[in-house]
């Protein structure tokens, strides 16, 4: 996001969490900001807060992985991207699940997961190119 972005969703958030202190949805676009303003430690705090709330947030299970990715936490990260992956077939869990995946060098699961992302309909270019780039980097890596 760019800065101008990141100020008004944080004034959003923080508006709309001042006469709701709890509402997920809330929690995690503040957690999304301070993650992107690089603060993963505040934003795992928060994204953690907004999952207490509400289990079944995808974007906050995916949020809080790339936080914890970010911190050098890949296991964390790799567990909560599981529970977004099997909460949603959304592309982006699957992406990030397989990034995740290929740092720990598990390159068949890493080529799975980037596959399955890439055979969903309707992705934009920009992500449509870096699943290829990532699935062509696990298969070389399988064939070495």
């Amino acid at each position: 996001m760019e800065r101008g972005a990141l100020d008004a969703a944080e004034a959003g958030a923080r508006a709309g969490l001042a006469g709701a202190p709890q509402e997920p949805a809330l929690l995690c676009t503040l957690g999304l900001v301070l993650a992107e303003r690089g603060r993963p430690a505040e934003a795992d705090e928060l994204l953690t807060r907004a999952l207490n709330g509400d289990p079944e947030l995808v974007e906050a299970w995916t949020n809080r992985a790339a936080a914890r990715f970010e911190r050098g936490d890949v296991a964390a990260a790799l567990a909560d991207l599981d529970r977004a992956v099997a909460l949603s077939e959304a592309p982006v869990p699957r992406y990030n699940r397989g990034t995740a995946l290929a740092r720990l060098g598990r390159w068949d699961e890493a080529a799975r997961d980037f596959a399955q992302a890439l055979a969903q309909p309707g992705l934009d270019r920009a992500l449509r190119r870096d699943l290829r780039t990532e699935l062509t980097r696990c298969r070389r890596a399988l064939a070495v």
